[in-house]
């Protein structure tokens, strides 16, 4: 039971990254999560997105999902 809750839980997680929206940090050239981080802020015109996964065939319709509705 254990070993089948494992493996779902690592094909969720593969299947469905997590993504952030990153900002820049003023005066630098660092982009960090806007919801960590007070300070960082939108660069206008764009959306900065990390996905915290590699991405792959398994993944590529959620993400395709996602980028649609941000």
């Amino acid at each position: 039971m254990q070993v089948g809750l494992s493996i779902l839980r690592i094909l969720l997680q593969i299947t469905r990254p997590k993504m952030v929206i990153l900002g820049n940090m003023p005066g630098t050239e660092i982009y960090r999560n806007l919801h960590h981080y007070r300070d960082a802020k939108r660069v206008p015109g764009f959306l900065i997105v990390a996905v915290e996964a590699p991405i792959n065939f398994a993944n590529t319709n959620y993400l395709n999902e996602r980028f649609v509705l941000v």
